[in-house]
């Protein structure tokens, strides 16, 4: 099930995703997962979350020990890329009035996230601000690269392992 938190917090799962978004499946990955950027000076932090949305505002379980939590806690403002398309928005935990709202929502669309610790739930709301760049397709050159092996195979001829072995060829000869 793609909400298990322990691949939310896979350090392998995060380029993972980040690969898969660099292919141009963000639409594909970003339907379980958001695509968190947050400022850690110079440069972007980038990790996946698993989230729901409701209202426009992304709902997420911060894994325990996530590094860009102390990202966000020094500045809340950070970028969101799932499949709606990236957002500039700002983390906040949820208000006491939200939970029984937010947990229904994830009982719904999660249940494992639903039973986990409530403080580590956190509102990402957009700002309204120039949504940051996605992150960018530059691998698609692969599916080509892949199109144009498998043709190449495939007009070469019939690949090996397709055609029976010698022992069987004697033995429907015999026949």
């Amino acid at each position: 099930m793609p909400w298990r938190m322990a691949a939310a917090a896979s350090p392998a799962a995060t380029r993972a995703a980040v690969i898969a978004w660099r292919l141009s499946l963000g639409w594909l990955a970003g339907r379980w997962f958001t695509l968190v950027g947050t400022s850690t000076g110079e440069s972007v932090r980038r990790s996946i979350v698993p989230f729901a949305m409701a209202e426009g505002t992304l709902y997420v379980v911060a894994p325990p020990g996530a590094p860009w939590l102390g990202d966000v806690a020094r500045r809340p403002i950070a970028q969101a890329q799932a499949h709606p398309g990236p957002l500039a928005v700002r983390a906040r935990p949820l208000h006491r009035d939200e939970e029984p709202r937010v947990a229904e929502l994830f009982r719904r669309v999660a249940p494992d996230l639903a039973a986990t610790d409530r403080r580590r739930w956190l509102a990402l709301q957009p700002t309204g601000d120039r949504p940051p760049d996605p992150v960018v397709s530059d691998l698609m050159w692969v599916w080509g690269v892949a199109a144009a092996a498998m043709a190449v195979r495939f007009l070469s001829g019939s690949p090996r392992g397709c055609q029976p072995s010698p022992a069987r060829r004697r033995s429907a000869i015999a026949r």
